[in-house]
């Protein structure tokens, strides 16, 4: 197989276990303490429900990000990848797959990570500081800077608007189970392709070039 077949990952809560980082940053941010009762309430909605039961409005989320990225930097080493997902990655690569990251966080930030867990090396590219609501316009962007059309791609990605962004630029979505939103949720939504681990990763994006 020729390098053309492009997976193409979400960040944070896709290869990095996050959430605990970005619940602390908003607790530093609004000085609130959040249960874990809110947190597996929220794990439950869209974003957009969540940033409105929080009471944010959306003209304010660019400067939350801005700030919040701030705190992220500081704290990146202690965040670890999800168990599992460094073998998903060296066995995609060494299948001839075109791995990409696209991330709200920062390019040099997600870099940093990739280097610091020795991940560096699977990736081609990282397209970092997407908007939350942004992702199908940055895969529309990835698929024609890399002459890729529709077929050649697939987006992987754990919540709600990584499956609306993929509909949107009508690439195929594999939502995954462990990260921000609950499984009952993606489901709801339909992605196209829906797995709980890590190996069913690899197993379903071989299912899609089959040779």
């Amino acid at each position: 197989m020729q390098m053309k077949q492009c997976v193409i990952f979400d960040f944070d809560g896709t290869i990095a276990d996050s959430m605990w980082l970005v619940i602390a940053i908003y607790e530093e941010m609004f000085g609130a303490k959040v249960t874990e009762k809110q947190i597996q309430e929220t794990r439950n909605l869209p974003l957009s429900k969540v940033l409105k039961q929080l009471g944010i409005p959306l003209w304010k989320v660019p400067r939350l990000l801005t700030s919040g990225r701030k705190i992220m930097r500081t704290r990146i080493e202690e965040v670890k990848p999800f168990p599992g997902m460094d073998e998903v990655f060296a066995q995609l690569k060494a299948e001839g797959y075109n791995l990409q990251i696209m991330s709200s966080n920062s390019r040099p930030l997600v870099r940093q990570f990739l280097k610091q867990h020795d991940l560096l090396q699977y990736f081609s590219d990282v397209e970092g500081g997407v908007g939350l609501f942004g992702k199908a316009p940055v895969l529309r962007k990835i698929m024609k800077h890399l002459g890729l059309t529709r077929a050649q791609v697939v987006y992987v990605g754990d919540e709600g608007r990584d499956i609306e962004g993929a509909k949107k630029a009508r690439v195929p979505i594999i939502s995954v189970g462990w990260g921000y939103n609950t499984p009952e949720l993606l489901k709801s939504m339909r992605p196209d392709y829906y797995v709980d681990s890590p190996p069913q990763l690899v197993e379903v994006v071989r299912g899609l070039w089959k040779q």
